[in-house]
């Protein structure tokens, strides 16, 4: 009942993954990070075997060695079936000024169960010294096997404008619930 994934944060390069002698996928590229989900491959209860496979033997790419193999980090990513995707948040400023500033917040919701579900995306906004300056909520039905984007917006007042000598960070959060459930 869980999606599970591996995240990878650099293979370089060819890389192929495999899980209990199934082929899951191939990423070409060195430099990128991607994403592979084991779901379909993996058996619930039982030990289970992923392989990843990295060729760097041809064609000659560079004239000085490259490396080879995995050498950035790599997570194991297990989220709820009804989730947000990788990507699926966005946060956009289309009006700043020193009176306010109008935030646009989106999440994608994925529900990747057999059945439609009824969620709330939940955003606070907090303040550079982390105060809670904002929140909104969003309700709605995601169909079972689809996607659904979320979008609110906040005006916040007397923003803290960023500059270089006065690098104003503010933070985002966002809180997924299926009924109390939180996801």
């Amino acid at each position: 009942g869980k999606r599970v994934a591996l995240r990878f944060e650099g293979v370089f390069r060819n890389a192929e993954i495999w899980a209990n002698d199934r082929y899951v996928q191939r990423h070409p590229y060195g430099y990128t990070s991607f994403t592979a989900d084991l779901t379909p491959y993996l058996l619930p209860g039982e030990d289970n075997l992923v392989v990843v496979r990295v060729d760097n033997s041809a064609p000659k790419h560079s004239r000085w060695y490259s490396g080879s193999g995995i050498y950035r980090h790599v997570w194991l990513l297990v989220s709820h079936l009804v989730h947000i995707p990788e990507g699926g948040l966005y946060i956009t400023t289309p009006e700043v000024s020193e009176e306010s500033a109008l935030v646009r917040l989106e999440a994608t919701v994925a529900n990747d169960s057999d059945e439609a579900k009824m969620v709330t995306a939940r955003w606070v906004v907090r303040s550079p010294q982390g105060e809670e300056i904002g929140a909104c909520r969003a309700r709605g039905k995601v169909g079972a096997g689809a996607r659904r984007v979320f979008t609110e917006e906040l005006t916040l007042a007397n923003p803290s404008l960023w500059s270089p000598d006065s690098p104003a960070l503010y933070r985002a959060e966002v809180e997924l619930r299926a009924g109390k459930e939180l996801l």
